[in-house]
């Protein structure tokens, strides 16, 4: 088929809604969907350039309560897969959760053995939940867990980001859990990024009484020298506007190698990246980042904070703490165990302490 999912007079194959392909007014009361796939197995060879909502696509408006989105998948492969999005739910209308369940679910691109590579980018989003640009979900009492993102190449880049979920629209999210999520990606030919392992960002999030946690990025290059290694927001990240409220952003971490190459990495509990970042009786605490290569940088084992192709960060930070964090590096310089930040933050009442290898760098 020819048509915008693929890029203006792209020819491309498009896989939706697995399990439910929703179109109208739906209410999931008491129920399970699981085991479904939207775009090819993991080993079988597809003609699918783009998968999108392996569980759930929803177009218009969708309710879950007490409802269970677990062991879905959108997955693509070479050598026509592209892009896959939202294993569990893709949101493309309005959204309600409540008392729900979301885990186990993934999306995934790769180069299966045997199948040409890609010389494009491949790129997987949104492994949980992805509500897309200019929608909207309300998240209460539910749990996103274990949900995962995975992308490998051996030709064009390969990016992994948010592995439990990627909010392109806007999100209230309260009384909730995200934790145990993943974003993996890796590649020999080119360069890798993987972001975000818990929420990512890219609209507006509302982030009450919650906790992210135990969400972990991994992104490798294991043996190409000069390419580069991306991983970014162990827990959360931010390129919107963002307000965190009575929350918790622990024990998340970033594992990021580049052998002869470059590696990139930060903001183990969270990152801003050019976004606007309001953080309030907030606890980030005991989130990692490990990065080795041959050049690089290591920034923000608790809080990254920095221009990222965009406007000037900004952070504010009150009656909060940044405690315990660190940051681990081989080959690379490491700055700003607590906070790294390339624009002055706002800081009120707030306790940053017990950080490695600092509490503070850059522009503090």
């Amino acid at each position: 088929m020819l048509g915008d999912a693929c890029g203006p007079g792209s020819s491309c194959a498009v896989a939706n809604g697995g399990g439910i392909d929703n179109q109208g007014v739906l209410t999931l009361t008491n129920t399970r969907v699981t085991d479904n796939v939207a775009g090819a197995t993991a080993s079988s060879a597809s003609v699918t350039t783009v998968a999108d909502g392996g569980g759930i696509d929803n177009k218009r408006a969708l309710t879950l309560r007490n409802s269970v989105v677990s062991g879905n998948h959108a997955t693509v492969v070479a050598a026509n897969g592209q892009t896959s999005n939202g294993g569990g739910i893709d949101d493309g209308g309005t959204m309600t959760v409540v008392k729900g369940v979301v885990s186990g679910n993934s999306a995934s691109v790769s180069s299966p053995t045997g199948v040409p590579s890609m010389d494009v980018a491949q790129e997987a989003n949104a492994g949980g939940i992805w509500i897309d640009p200019g929608q909207s979900a309300t998240i209460a009492g539910s749990i996103i867990s274990s949900n995962s993102v995975a992308a490998s190449n051996t030709g064009g880049e390969a990016q992994a980001a948010n592995g439990g979920i990627d909010d392109d629209g806007s999100l209230q999210l309260t009384s909730s859990a995200v934790d145990d999520n993943v974003a993996t990606a890796s590649n020999s030919g080119d360069g890798a990024l993987a972001l975000d392992g818990g929420i990512g960002d890219d609209g507006s999030l509302w982030l009450t009484s919650s906790s992210v946690d135990h969400n972990h990025v991994s992104v490798t290059v294991p043996d190409a020298s000069g390419f580069t290694a991306v991983g970014v927001g162990g827990g959360l990240g931010v390129t919107g506007t963002a307000v965190v409220r009575s929350s918790r952003i622990d024990a998340n971490d970033i594992v990021a190698a580049a052998t002869n190459g470059t590696v990139e990495a930060g903001g183990g509990g969270m990152a801003n990246l050019s976004g606007a970042l309001t953080v309030e009786q907030t606890l980030v605490a005991g989130n990692h980042t490990t990065a080795s290569g041959a050049g690089g940088d290591v920034l923000g084992g608790g809080i990254l904070n920095i221009a990222f192709g965009g406007p000037d960060p900004q952070l504010t930070l009150t009656s909060s703490a940044v405690l315990a964090n660190t940051l681990t590096s081989s080959g690379v310089p490491s700055l700003g165990g607590g906070i790294f930040t390339s624009d002055p933050p706002t800081i009120v009442s707030t306790v940053i302490a017990g950080n490695v290898p600092d509490q503070c760098a850059g522009d503090c």
